[in-house]
This record gives C-alpha cells, sequence and structure tokens, in this order.
C-alpha cells in the first residue's frame, strides 16, 4: 500500500465518522482530486473504502481489543482490514506480530452476533426481534459486495438490444429473469458506455424494478409517484407505460427533482410532471386522481445495507421508530390521491415487518375503503436489495 492511498483513505474515513459526510459523496470528492490514479487503482480505492465502512463495528472492536480504544487510530483500523480481508499484497508490510495479535482478536470477539454482523447492539436486538432466526443470515448476506444491474430503458431499446449493444462494447452481461434487468457480470464503469450516455439504461437494483413491476401500470394511465426522490423508479414507471400517459413525481426535495429532469431528459421521457410538496395543499388538489399510486415511503434502509453501509452508522432506534410515524402519515394522507377502483403500492427498502406489514395492517384497520391485494417481502438473501411491498385496492 502506498503512502498517498494510505493517507486518502485515512481522510476518507475522516470524512465519514468525524464530519458525517456520506459514503458516495466522500468517493465523488476524492475520486475528483485529480490524484492520478488509474481506473484500476479507483476501483481499488473504492471498494477498500466501501469494504472498511461495511466492517467497521468490526474492525474497531478488532483494535481496540489487540491495542486499546484509548489508541485508537484510523492507520491501524486500516492494517486491521488490511489482515482480516486483503490479500498477501495488500497486507504487505505488516509485522507478523500485529497479524497474529489481529487474528487471535478477531477469533475472540466472533462469538458476539453484533461484531460479526457488524452492526450496533441496538439493532441485533430490534432486527433479532422482529426476524427471529432468520435475522442472523440476512444481515450476513448485507456484508457482501453489491449486484450491479442495469435496467434498459424501454423507450430506447429491448433489454435483447441493450445485452447485444453493451457486449460488443465488451461488457460481460447475462439477463435476470424476464424482467428489462441485466447483470453486469463483471463489475465496470458502466457511466462510460455511449449507451448510458444516450439513455438507453439506467443502473437499478432488480429488487427496486420488481417494485414499479408490482404497481401493474399500463400506457395513459394516470400515475402519481408520491416519494419520487432522484426519480429512479419514476423512469422506470414512464418505460414501462411506454412514455405514454402521464405521471406525477411528488418530492419534499426540490434538488432530488432537478436531478430526476435531468435524468429523464437523458432518457428520452416526457410523460413526467415535477410538483416540489412545499405544503398540504399540493396533495389534497390532487385528491382522487391517480389509477396509480406509488409510496415508496422514508424508511430505516435495512434492507440496503451493502449498497449503503454507511446508514448503519448514523441510524439509531429514535430515527427508526419516527420513521415509523412519518409512514403511517404519508400511508393514511397520500392515500386520498387514489380513484376508487385504482391501486397503491407501499414500499420500503427496509426488511424490519413493523415498517412493511405491520405498517399496512395497521392502515388497513383504519380505512375500510382499502383491501390488500398481494404483499410480497424480498429479502437479501435472494441475491440483490432487500425491499418490501404491497399492492391495495380503493374499494370505496
Amino acid at each position: 500500500m502506498t503512502d498517498t492511498f494510505h493517507i486518502i483513505l485515512s481522510d476518507s474515513l475522516k470524512d465519514i465518522f468525524e464530519d458525517g459526510r456520506m459514503l458516495d459523496q466522500t468517493i465523488a470528492y476524492w475520486l475528483k482530486t485529480g490524484n492520478g490514479w488509474h481506473q484500476n487503482q479507483k476501483s481499488f480505492y473504492v471498494e477498500t473504502l466501501h469494504g472498511m465502512v461495511q466492517w467497521w463495528r468490526l474492525l474497531k472492536s478488532v483494535s481496540d481489543d489487540c491495542f486499546g480504544s484509548k489508541s485508537f487510530n484510523y492507520e491501524t483500523a486500516i492494517d486491521v482490514y488490511r489482515v482480516l480481508f486483503g490479500n498477501e499484497a495488500f497486507a504487505e508490510g505488516i509485522t507478523k506480530n500485529f497479524k497474529v495479535k489481529t487474528q487471535e482478536a478477531f477469533k475472540r470477539l466472533s462469538h458476539k452476533r453484533a461484531i460479526r454482523l457488524s452492526i450496533p447492539d441496538w439493532l441485533d436486538q430490534l432486527a433479532y426481534e422482529e426476524l427471529g432466526d432468520k435475522m442472523e443470515k440476512e444481515f450476513e448476506t448485507l456484508t457482501a459486495p453489491a449486484s450491479q444491474i442495469l435496467r434498459a430503458n424501454r423507450i430506447h431499446c429491448t433489454r435483447d438490444i441493450l445485452l447485444n449493444e453493451l457486449e460488443r462494447e465488451g461488457y460481460k452481461v447475462e439477463a435476470l429473469g424476464d424482467s428489462d434487468a441485466i447483470h453486469l457480470v463483471s463489475k465496470a464503469n458502466i457511466f462510460a458506455s455511449r449507451l448510458f450516455k444516450q439513455g438507453w439504461f439506467e443502473q437499478q437494483d432488480y429488487s427496486s424494478q420488481q417494485v414499479s413491476e408490482f404497481l401493474e401500470v399500463v400506457p395513459g394511465m394516470r400515475v402519481i409517484d408520491a416519494c419520487a426522490g432522484n426519480g429512479g423508479k419514476t423512469l422506470h414507471l414512464a418505460s414501462l407505460m411506454g412514455n405514454k400517459g402521464r405521471i406525477v413525481a411528488l418530492d419534499t426535495a426540490a434538488w432530488k427533482l432537478e436531478e430526476l429532469r435531468r435524468r429523464g431528459r437523458r432518457a428520452g421521457v416526457s410523460i413526467v410532471e415535477t410538483r416540489e410538496i412545499e405544503s398540504s395543499k399540493v396533495v389534497k388538489r390532487l385528491a382522487g386522481t391517480a389509477d396509480r399510486l406509488l409510496i415508496d415511503a422514508p424508511c430505516s434502509g435495512t434492507g440496503v445495507f451493502r449498497r449503503n453501509p454507511d446508514a448503519k452508522w448514523r441510524l439509531t432506534l429514535n430515527a427508526v421508530n419516527e420513521l415509523k410515524k412519518i409512514q403511517a402519515d404519508i400511508l393514511s394522507g397520500y392515500s386520498k390521491m387514489v380513484k376508487v377502483g385504482g391501486k397503491l403500492v407501499y414500499s420500503t427498502c427496509s426488511i424490519l415487518p413493523s415498517e412493511n406489514e405491520k405498517q399496512v395492517q395497521q392502515f388497513l384497520d383504519l380505512h375500510s375503503n382499502f383491501k390488500l391485494d398481494k404483499e410480497q417481502t424480498l429479502y437479501p438473501t435472494t441475491g440483490y436489495d432487500g425491499f418490501y411491498m404491497a399492492r391495495l385496492v380503493r374499494v370505496s
């Protein structure tokens, strides 16, 4: 490991754990600093930082056990990671004594589930209470690297045509199921592809893609995406609708909607209208207008920890409880936008039942004008992100 790489990695960890910068923001910043790395070095930096953030609880626990918490520093954590997760070349230069002490500490601490899974104690307890014996396997899966999945944009191409064109560009890809999803078998900078710049595809996890399909949209419908964010599912809905009909994309953050519009222009989408939710009036004006409503609600994000590992270090039990209140309020208030006979899908990227099926059941107990059509939980052990989705029909 070069001194420059070591320093940048240490500074990156400080950005995240002391200055509160998000992992993706930190990566973007350091990749733009002009450090002269070639693509393989950039990829190695991203994978190493991502891995260290994922295993932070374990790394710090091993370091504290070996050397005491008062002597902890980022350089030590990096070396612990090199020993536990690196190959011989990556661990070159580390003393035999350090390696032995690190490995012995790892064995001593591995009996504690929260450390072994590298999650906070409160989350370990909450997740076990809600998921029981399957909790450990799901959270173990969440420590593995995320797959790189693409979604063909039907406005410009079919999945088969996209597969062929990507192979011609030298990418190793394979189809997933009968959907628009494509698995990038060998990780690569897919955004450098001319096809991405032409709007032929988006990067979107396979589970996330299934949420939009679950809404059962068809061309010509009036659809509302109530928590649109920067538009991943909005653009998928437009693709499924053949760019025919109308999609109203709502969000409380104007900057996210601006990003949606930018992405929409690249994708050739012309049926999306964005509206910032500045007050309750925005939702009230849309009452009874939607054939379909997607509520991709704010949540704990427990199903996407392998993709966003820094989130588990910012999350708290109080925050989860507050999110549950927000979910209930959104589901109750936004559901009024659905027409009689229309359908809504409530979804989260959480695997905690209290944010999912229990939230939906609570809503149904209070709203007799809706009935449950179908619900599904996609667990991380499927190999993709964890998601929950429930499709409800407004009957009166």
